[in-house]
């Protein structure tokens, strides 16, 4: 694929917040691999970091405001780094 999109963890907010520089096109298909990334690290996270676990589910929010490419270029990892460089 030539598509980027990434999800960050606050451990003290108990977020996943899904970034996607392609959402229109890709949306369902992106969507479902952040969540099950995000069920996945919730996994191993209460497997492993034991002393920071929190009791409730994570939040899951998907950042609409993203810069979206707008070509079909392989591309999609320098507009990943723009936004977060510039978010």
């Amino acid at each position: 694929m030539d598509h980027w999109h990434f999800i960050l963890w606050s451990r003290a907010e108990n977020t996943f917040t899904h970034y996607d520089s392609n959402r229109i096109p890709r949306q369902v298909v992106n969507l479902g691999d952040a969540k099950r990334a995000m069920k996945w690290a919730t996994r191993k996270s209460a497997q492993y970091l034991w002393s920071d676990v929190h009791e409730d589910d994570p939040i899951f929010i998907q950042c609409i405001s993203y810069p979206q490419k707008t070509n079909s270029k392989l591309d999609g990892g320098l507009y990943m780094l723009h936004g977060i460089t510039f978010w």
